[in-house]
């Protein structure tokens, strides 16, 4: 009685073990949250210009800020940003006497930082 009993335990659990499954999902390798943005700047009106850098700045249709991406080439280059719209304004990033204000579109700006005017002769 013992044996039947154990053997009908076996039974159960292999039949058990049988009936599992799970649901195989492939690997997804392509991000559609994300889009890859290739900025190009347009120096066709001062081909002598020679930025070392240059900031975009991307802003939510809502108008709160997103993010700020710099370029080391005056050419532009490729970023990844989150699928959507945005609002885009760029310039040059040699900021050296000028400050960023303002974290929304509708309030950022440039400002020349106040110097005393003998300052460059040290």
């Amino acid at each position: 009685m013992m044996r039947s009993v154990r053997y009908l335990w076996a039974m159960l659990a292999t039949l058990a073990f049988l009936t599992q499954s799970c649901d195989h999902k492939d690997l997804c390798y392509r991000n559609e949250h994300h889009t890859e943005l290739e900025i190009k700047f347009d120096w066709s009106n001062a081909p002598d210009a020679q930025p070392r850098t240059m900031v975009i700045q991307l802003f939510r249709m809502d108008g709160s800020h997103y993010q700020r991406r710099e370029f080391t080439s005056r050419e532009g280059g490729k970023i990844s940003i989150e699928s959507g719209e945005y609002k885009i304004l760029f310039h040059n990033g040699e900021m050296e006497s000028v400050t960023e204000r303002g974290n929304t579109f509708d309030d950022y700006l440039l400002a020349t930082v106040p110097q005393p005017l003998l300052a460059p002769m040290g």
